[in-house]
């Protein structure tokens, strides 16, 4: 639908939905790739914001699938880009609790 009217972020938010979809059904590397995709269409759009949420978002499905070094780096990277653009306590909170869980499990 999104692609028919050219709508980036649209499409983005909605591919991004199908992620979670498979975060859900335990399908950590379907939804992980699919996370990739969305976060390379952020960036290809300039959206600081959803890129570091979609990091964020990715950290947090790395510790699902109980793999915490993976999730370490992109954590910390999510964290210095809500830092940068000054986005919100709450969303460095969340990335600072990823960092965390990385760090202690």
């Amino acid at each position: 639908f999104f692609k028919a009217l050219d709508d980036k972020k649209g499409d983005a938010r909605a591919l991004h939905g199908v992620a979670f979809s498979s975060i859900l059904q335990r399908k950590f590397p379907d939804a992980l790739g699919k996370m990739k995709e969305v976060l390379a269409m952020f960036k290809e759009l300039g959206i600081k914001k959803y890129e570091a949420y979609e990091l964020c978002a990715m950290a947090e499905v790395h510790l699902e699938d109980e793999k915490p070094l993976r999730a370490l780096p992109i954590a910390r990277q999510a964290l210095s880009m809500f830092r940068e653009i000054n986005y919100g306590k709450g969303w460095e909170a969340a990335c600072l609790l990823a960092v965390s869980r990385s760090l202690i499990d």
